[in-house]
């Protein structure tokens, strides 16, 4: 019996496309790691330039700032202690009615998100709020950023993308530069990263001694932008500095 004209010619066309297979040229390979170069050490984190990011790895400790629950006139009320914001002629942390660390510190009223506490703020402000709305300023309960020290410096400003990494647990999470901290000090994050990486996230008592690693971008901050377009837009820039398995890959050489 003969084979059908239709099963000959469907059996042509499979050979052909099989025959394309082997003849299409292999797959790229990946591009070359870039090596890390060493920039500065601040306190037990070496940190480095990787292609287009700075990298360490380094503990965490708790920043509450821009939560309104952060600070209260009874100290004990807050979710940290009231010294962290500053004191009477020297406010840091908090706004004050003339706009002075020397100020007045000004107190949440009827309307505002956590009446009776003190306007906590952030160094990344919210267009559309006054300086002593609460709502100007980056929530850490809330909002997943990291803290930087001041004088950074490296080419970041504020708002740039972040990504944190979790070495213990897996966890990770996109955040922004959004507060600025003491000189020597690095490490500090929003109350929300950390509950995000699985780090206890209390101002008062949380935190890490280490095994969180932080890549930054410099220069990629848009100002203050909603998790969605941080999610969106840290997602492509990992994906294109070589994802969450070069990450894994610089932890398991010891080069951080």
């Amino acid at each position: 019996m003969s084979v059908p004209q239709t099963v000959l010619d469907a059996e042509q066309v499979v050979s052909s496309f099989l025959s394309g297979l082997s003849a299409a040229p292999p797959p790229p390979p990946p591009p070359p790691v870039e090596p890390p170069e060493f920039l500065l050490e601040i306190g037990y984190a070496k940190l480095f330039s990787i292609g287009t990011t700075i990298v360490f790895q380094s503990g965490m400790q708790i920043d509450a700032d821009g939560s309104p629950q952060a600070y209260h006139p009874t100290s004990s009320k807050g979710l940290d202690a009231l010294g962290n914001a500053g004191r009477p002629g020297n406010w840091w942390g908090i706004a004050t009615s003339n706009g002075k660390a020397s100020g007045k510190p000004v107190i949440q009223g009827v309307g505002d998100p956590a009446p009776g506490f003190y306007v906590s703020t952030t160094a990344l402000e919210i267009a559309g709020f006054t300086e002593t709305q609460q709502q100007r300023y980056v929530n850490a309960s809330i909002v997943p950023f990291i803290v930087l020290p001041s004088g950074f410096g490296c080419g970041t400003k504020l708002g740039d993308l972040v990504f944190c990494y979790n070495v213990e647990t897996g966890d990770n999470n996109f955040g922004m530069f959004a507060d600025i901290g003491p000189r020597g000090q690095i490490g500090e994050a929003s109350i929300a990263m950390a509950s995000s990486l699985r780090v206890p996230h209390s101002p008062r008592t949380g935190g890490t001694a280490g095994g969180i690693v932080t890549i930054i971008w410099p220069g990629s901050g848009k100002g203050y932008q909603e998790n969605a377009a941080v999610l969106d837009q840290g997602g492509q820039l990992l994906s294109d500095w070589g994802g969450l398995a070069k990450v894994k890959e610089l932890v398991s050489e010891e080069i951080l």
